[in-house]
């Protein structure tokens, strides 16, 4: 018998399976929980993405506001617009912007998701994650966040198998978060694997 975790109480984030796993080079852990919080904002039966708000003071704690951090959010909210999610299916790719416009006004965040998203966020059926927006908001890394919702996409399995050399190459990529690889995991990735 399988046993499931159960999610805490509160807003529930929700996004295909794909997306969930795609490639994303986030600079910072705000970058991730902006689109956390605005994934958790889109309801089931809305038929199109609306423009979303939420207080600033959500993405941190209330103590933790100060210049320092607002220049955080700045930078986050500039590198999120820059940035592009990349889902990969075997020898097909496609590339995608995360939102069509994010702000900042009088202490409340405001965002949209691009329209090419839809697929990924309304309507979903199958192939889906699903987590709580709490257990993710405290995760403390860009690392953190990517294994959580890679590791919650597979939650619908009851049991997952991976061959040791898949899993090393996706770990590093996952650990990279899209950046260059180092060559000593070049030259580890390439290794001959004996059967």
């Amino acid at each position: 018998m399988v046993d499931r975790q159960l999610t805490l109480p509160g807003e529930i984030v929700k996004k295909s399976n794909a997306l969930a796993r795609a490639k994303w080079s986030p600079k910072s852990v705000w970058e991730p929980r902006m689109v956390a919080l605005v994934a958790s904002m889109v309801r089931q039966d809305d038929a199109d993405f609306q423009e979303y708000r939420f207080p600033v003071s959500t993405l941190c704690d209330e103590q933790e506001l100060s210049g320092k951090r607002y220049k955080d959010i700045k930078a986050a909210v500039e590198n999120v617009m820059k940035a592009y999610v990349m889902i990969e299916e075997g020898k097909n790719y496609v590339a995608y912007s995360i939102f069509s416009k994010c702000g900042y006004e009088n202490g409340v965040m405001v965002a949209a998701f691009h329209p090419d998203l839809k697929p990924h966020f309304l309507g979903l059926q199958k192939q889906f994650t699903r987590y709580s927006l709490m257990e993710f908001l405290v995760l403390p890394s860009t690392y953190s966040q990517r294994v959580f919702e890679v590791l919650r996409s597979w939650d619908d399995k009851p049991e997952v198998t991976i061959h040791l050399l898949i899993f090393m190459k996706w770990w590093v990529r996952l650990l990279l978060c899209g950046r260059s690889t180092p060559t000593f995991a070049v030259r580890f990735l390439r290794r001959p694997t004996r059967t």
